[in-house]
This record gives C-alpha cells, sequence and structure tokens, in this order.
C-alpha cells in the first residue's frame, strides 16, 4: 500500500523488514515488505518521537499502542531476540508520559493491544508478561488482529495482572474469519458472554466505523 507510506518510511527503505517477513502473512496475500524492523534503534527513536510530539503538543489523556493492527515488528526468526528491545520502547514511552502527567498533575493512560495469548505475542516479539510486571502500561487488549476469535485466552493475562491494577479487556471484532462476513449479534454476545466469564474488566470494540 504506497499511499499509506509516509515520506519518512518512503526515505528509509532500508529500515524495512522486507522479504523476510514472517511466512504466516503469505495467506493474506498483500505485500509486507514495507513493514518497519524494530530491532533497528532508528525506527524505534521514529515512532518515540511520534508519540513524543503528540503528547507533549496536544491536550491527550494517553496513548494506545495497537501491537495488533499489522504485528509485523522484526524480520523472520528475530522476534525472540527483539523481545528486549520492544519492552525497552514501551518503557521508554511509560517513562515519558509519566513525565508529562506530572508537568501536567495528571497521569496519562498507557494502552495495549496484544495477541490473542501470550504465545501468540512473543511470537510477534511481544514479551506483555514483563510489560505487566513492570507495570509499563494501564490496560491491554486481548483479541485477533483481524477477526472476531472467540478462542482468545483472556484468563491468562487477567490472571497475570491480578492485583496490579492493570484492566484487561477482550476484544470484539466485527469480521468474522478472512473477513468473510460479519459477525452475528448473538456470535458478539457469546464473545463478551466468554471474555466476562474469563475475567474481563471491559470489552474493546475494533473496525466496527468502517463496516456498514
Amino acid at each position: 500500500w504506497p499511499s499509506l507510506r509516509s515520506r519518512w518510511e518512503i526515505e528509509n527503505k532500508h529500515l524495512a523488514i522486507g522479504a523476510d517477513y514472517p511466512r504466516y502473512y503469505d495467506r493474506i496475500g498483500k505485500d509486507f515488505t514495507w513493514a518497519l524492523d524494530f530491532a533497528q534503534q532508528a525506527v524505534r527513536d521514529h515512532k518515540f518521537a511520534i508519540i513524543d510530539e503528540l503528547c507533549t503538543n496536544y491536550d491527550v489523556d494517553g496513548m494506545e499502542m495497537d501491537f495488533l493492527r499489522h504485528p509485523l515488528y522484526f524480520k523472520r526468526g528475530q522476534a525472540r531476540a527483539g523481545m528486549p528491545l520492544m519492552t525497552g520502547f514501551v518503557r521508554r514511552v511509560r517513562e515519558r508520559l509519566t513525565e508529562i502527567g506530572r508537568e501536567r498533575g495528571r497521569p496519562l493512560h498507557l494502552h495495549a493491544r496484544m495477541g490473542r495469548s501470550f504465545k501468540e505475542s512473543e511470537a510477534m516479539g511481544l514479551d506483555v508478561r514483563t510489560w505487566i510486571k513492570e507495570g509499563l502500561v494501564d490496560s491491554i487488549t486481548v483479541g485477533n488482529h483481524d477477526y472476531l476469535d472467540q478462542g482468545t485466552d483472556v484468563r491468562s493475562v487477567t490472571e497475570a495482572a491480578k492485583g496490579t491494577g492493570i484492566l484487561i479487556s477482550g476484544g470484539l471484532e466485527y469480521s468474522v474469519r478472512d473477513y468473510g462476513g460479519h459477525a452475528s449479534i448473538e456470535m458478539l454476545r457469546a464473545a463478551a458472554s466468554a471474555y466476562w466469564y474469563q475475567g474481563a474488566d471491559s470489552l474493546y470494540l475494533f473496525n466496527y466505523d468502517c463496516h456498514g
């Protein structure tokens, strides 16, 4: 999707994952070679600068780090080695939001979207367990990146976050697998009930703004 690439990305093609993106995404039939490689310090610095600019110049309540929309952050086979780098990036954002919050006299909230489970998130290079242990985020959404998935393991995350004050939500996507149709109200209610049963604090609605 060249039309969605920023000038910075176009000028820094050498920082992209390129042909080494995980083969899992071949099934989607889209070109993910443009995804940025978060193993590169320049990429993490650029993303941090964007977050810093938004939170510094605007009266926001916080920041959402959506790690789920297109979950490609490291080249094939390098996700586990990249986990400490991504945790360092999240820690850096948390520290900056805390600093801005002190200046304004009110806290800035940090939210993150993760995969369907800790295991799936780790395969992306996201060490969410450590984020919870260190209190780097205030809330987390557990879900699938492109369709409603009633097999999402919310329970493991709610149990890991127990006693930390971190709020956990279950993600409700409007589409079913591979965008073959839309979820019925009965399906959405069933998924919501499953999330409540697993201890979710709230529900997170995604992609409802772009489906008729």
